[in-house]
């Protein structure tokens, strides 16, 4: 294994080597700009499809973390998600439509939902679905704005 291990070496150096003799410049007309995220991009738009929301989450953590806002004025951090299967032909986007081992099932835009899996209460620490299920903080029918 040792001279296996030698020989890669040798071989991804013949082709860094490789690399930097044909590298191209970039094109700067062809460069985008992204901007710097805030806060408020993070925010879930209930509206939107499950997709949608589901992929903003992934992409806001770790940083400024998705978020949805409690009916006190607090934020709701939710910090994963997956695309639910579960179905409620008459919810709302925002609603909670099951609580289950997997984790809270919200309704969206698209009549889709997403399974919230781990999210964080003001003030506290983050919780995953069983954690979230024994604090009895939201049922069935709640609706996030």
């Amino acid at each position: 294994q040792g001279a296996e291990a030698i020989v890669a070496v040798l071989e991804s150096e013949q082709t860094l080597q490789h690399y930097l003799e044909t590298r191209e410049v970039q094109d700067e007309n062809l460069t985008v700009y992204a901007h710097k995220l805030t806060k408020a991009e993070a925010q879930i738009d209930w509206t939107q499809p499950a997709a949608d929301i589901d992929r903003n989450i992934r992409a806001f953590n770790p940083w400024p973390v998705a978020f949805t806002p409690l009916d006190d004025g607090n934020n709701l951090r939710i910090w994963n998600s997956s695309l639910s299967t579960q179905k409620a032909s008459n919810a709302l986007p925002g609603e909670v439509i099951a609580l289950d081992k997997d984790g809270v099932h919200v309704m969206c835009g698209d009549q889709h939902a997403i399974c919230i899996t781990n999210l964080q209460w003001p003030g506290g620490k983050a919780l995953n679905a069983v954690q979230i299920n024994q604090t009895q903080k939201l049922s069935v029918g709640h609706k996030f704005a």
